[in-house]
């Protein structure tokens, strides 16, 4: 959260500190830069506290074509500004800087997020809340009351799923498919949901109750998959089975752990609905542990869709091991064949040395013999010259 003055107000217990702010934050750099003046600033002001709900002033700016979205995109981007979520709650007056201090020191202490935070607090409403999500993530806020879902679109999600995760499809277009959710900054969900689907995911969100009631009108009233004890059913069978006796949803139902309906029970004499009897007690009471026990089976099967995501991902890793070592081994293969024909052909080519060496030695036996009878002839050549010159020079004579 940034601010433009940190200082004590007077009125407030010491040490704590809160943010008054003369202009919103981004007013005060859009001045700065000089892209409007501070009477442009104030109609602004004025205008975003006459609608409902709040938009940001920034939003404002660029539909009264004050400045361009260009424009603001390069003063958020020059001076880092991000929306936090502590400013979209101040910059659209749903909670004051000293609310925003109060929350925050609330939350260091007990390390909640701060929209649960505030609503524990008391200083806003869920619904305001989603609202400033929205704004903040730049999503769309849906109320999930007013508007109708395919049925077709459970066969996209299972129920468990749903309703653990707090998500539901509510539309499909081409591959694109639109989940509402409670908690819209759930990244690993998103990423579960584009990976199993196979589609890419937009993502609304849209309040708690809303979506309870939604998850029971998609998957039905019937359709929570926790187990029920079927004594404590045979107890309240009696009352079920009275003429007039109608079946009315507990408070919260569509929710993980809340999908009991609380029958009424017709007094005997005038026929008007009267309170539960000791039955609904004991039901309301065998409930308890099953919940318990079904939030302990849904916290195993979770552990155990993750430990089966790994086993899967583990055996993709596998098979691809596997497969560089099958290409490892043909290479392999490959360059043993060539090994081999190579070490033939110098197998064949040691043998024409050695024989080229004998030949090599029968033709040096066979020059030193030619050598020895030139010799020999050279020698009675001489001889024959010394016998002969006497012979001829008596013969001139």
């Amino acid at each position: 959260m940034h601010a433009t003055d940190l200082s004590a107000t007077p009125g407030t217990p010491a040490g704590q500190r809160v943010r008054p702010r003369r202009h919103p934050l981004l007013g005060g750099l859009l001045i700065k830069d000089r892209l409007i003046n501070e009477i442009q600033l104030e109609q602004v002001l004025a205008l975003q506290e006459q609608t409902e709900p709040r938009p940001l002033l920034g939003q404002i700016l660029v539909d009264q074509k004050l400045i361009t979205p260009h424009e603001l995109n390069v003063v958020l981007g020059k001076y880092r500004r991000e929306h936090l979520l502590g400013d979209v709650l101040v910059e659209t007056n749903l909670v004051t800087s000293a609310q925003l201090e109060t929350a925050l020191a609330s939350q260091r202490r007990t390390d909640a997020p701060l929209g649960e935070t505030l609503i524990e607090l008391r200083l806003i409403t869920e619904r305001q809340l989603k609202h400033a999500l929205s704004i903040q993530l730049r999503i769309a806020f849906v109320d999930l009351d007013d508007r109708s879902i395919d049925p077709a679109l459970a066969a996209v999600l299972s129920e468990r799923y749903a309703r653990h995760h707090r998500v539901i499809p509510i539309a499909r277009h081409d591959d694109r498919l639109v989940v509402a959710m409670s908690d819209p900054t759930d990244a690993d969900v998103i990423a579960e949901l584009r990976s199993c689907t196979g589609l890419r995911i937009d993502v609304v969100v849209a309040t708690s109750d809303a979506l309870g009631r939604a998850l029971t009108r998609l998957y039905g009233s019937h359709g929570d998959w926790r187990p029920v004890d079927p004594s404590a059913i045979e107890e309240v069978e009696p009352a079920r089975s009275a003429p007039s006796a109608r079946a009315t949803p507990a408070p919260g139902a569509g929710e993980p752990g809340a999908s009991v309906r609380e029958p009424s029970v017709m007094t005997p004499g005038n026929g008007e609905p009267g309170r539960p009897g000791v039955a609904l007690d004991a039901l309301r009471a065998r409930m308890d542990p099953l919940g318990h026990l079904a939030r302990s089976w849904e916290r195993w099967l979770d552990a155990i869709d993750h430990l089966v995501r790994e086993r899967r991902e583990r055996r993709a890793d596998v098979d691809r091991v596997a497969g560089q070592l099958r290409e490892s081994q043909a290479a392999l293969a490959c360059a043993s064949q060539e090994l081999e024909a190579k070490t033939q052909a110098l197998t064949r080519l040691e043998i024409a040395h050695a024989a080229a060496l004998q030949e090599m030695e029968v033709l040096e036996r066979a020059i030193g013999e030619l050598r020895t009878r030139h010799d020999a002839l050279l020698a009675d050549r001489q001889f024959a010259i010394d016998r002969i010159g006497p012979l001829l020079r008596q013969l001139r004579s």
